[in-house]
Parts: structure tokens; C-alpha cells; sequence
């Protein structure tokens, strides 16, 4: 096994890989949250500059999630509709095993 069994499937320059694949082990790991509700980052943001860092550095905002990146504006749930259509795709792969052929027929 190694580097070559993991294939990304999604990913952004800002943020890195959101989907990989291990061909491998056959396991899909998805790294982006798209089961957040719209407040669940923003809360974790807010705690972490509340807590801050054992080394004093500053909390980055998360990119894009506010409107302009400005933690004083509500942010939008932008990723509800694409996340919704994730996940179904995928349960809907997995009911047919995963090779997109049905199950059962």
C-alpha cells in the first residue's frame, strides 16, 4: 500500500483535498463537512478565539464561510443543497453495492 492507492477526488486550492478514495482498502474518506448546520462552524470559530492557541497565534477566520470573511456578518448555508446531493448520491451508490448496478435484481 501507499501513495498510490489513494486517488483525490475533490479538491480546491484553498482548502486541499475534500474526497479521497483508497483504492486499496476500498473506503471513501470525505474531509469537508458538509453535514454542518449553518451555525456549527461559526460556533467552533467563536470557541476556538474565545479559548485561543497554547501559542498566542491568531484564529483564522473560515475561508468563505462568512460573508467576505468577516466573522460580524451571518453566514450563508451555501453548502446545504450540494451536501443533500451528496449524500444521496453516495446512499444511493451504496444500495446499488457500489458498482452501480441494483441489488436484489
Amino acid at each position: 500500500g501507499g501513495k498510490d492507492d489513494i486517488e483525490i477526488l475533490l479538491a480546491s486550492p484553498e482548502t486541499g483535498p475534500g474526497l479521497v478514495w483508497d483504492h486499496k482498502l476500498r473506503h471513501a474518506h470525505m474531509i469537508n463537512h458538509f453535514e454542518y448546520d449553518l451555525d456549527t462552524l461559526g460556533g467552533e470559530y467563536w470557541r476556538d478565539v474565545k479559548a485561543g492557541t497554547p501559542t498566542g497565534e491568531k484564529i483564522h477566520v473560515p475561508y468563505n464561510y462568512f460573508p467576505g470573511d468577516n466573522p460580524q456578518h451571518a453566514p450563508l448555508h451555501t453548502w446545504k443543497a450540494p451536501g443533500q446531493n451528496f449524500y444521496s448520491n453516495w446512499v444511493q451508490l451504496l444500495l446499488r453495492g457500489g458498482d452501480g448496478r441494483a441489488r436484489g435484481r
